[in-house]
């Protein structure tokens, strides 16, 4: 899990993506966990959650301190989610990795939001068949 956290960084220092490495982090924990049900789940979604952060980063390319921040701050989640774990509190870690599903679900909603907006304005408008 540490490595991870410090390819997640690593990756932040060459101005990287930073998807693949957080979704990796996702699976270290299940593995951590010895629950093998567990671990095969996280493993099956770590395509999808990949491609949530790709697309969180590339809503965020236009602005390069927008997406340092994101980067950034994916970097201290995770982090925090680790040492909140590594603390062996069950209740305080099981709650800390709601919290962090719930944010990061609101950053994917709002991405897939504000990219099928730039969809429907790039579609070129509807012809009538009486214009014809």
């Amino acid at each position: 899990i540490e490595d991870v956290l410090t390819q997640i960084d690593r990756s932040i220092q060459r101005n990287d993506t930073v998807a693949m490495v957080a979704a990796e982090f996702h699976y270290a924990l299940a593995l951590a966990s010895h629950n093998m049900v567990l671990t095969k789940l996280v493993r099956s979604f770590t395509q999808l959650m990949t491609k949530a952060g790709l697309l969180l980063e590339s809503n965020l390319g236009s602005s390069p301190e927008e997406l340092t921040k994101f980067r950034q701050y994916e970097l201290s989640s995770h982090r925090e989610l680790y040492f909140t774990i590594k603390e062996g509190n069950p209740p305080k870690a099981s709650q800390a990795m709601v919290d962090h599903i719930s944010y990061s679900q609101g950053l994917i909603v709002n991405a897939l939001e504000r990219a099928e907006s730039l969809a429907v304005q790039a579609e070129p408008p509807a012809v009538s068949a009486e214009a014809l």
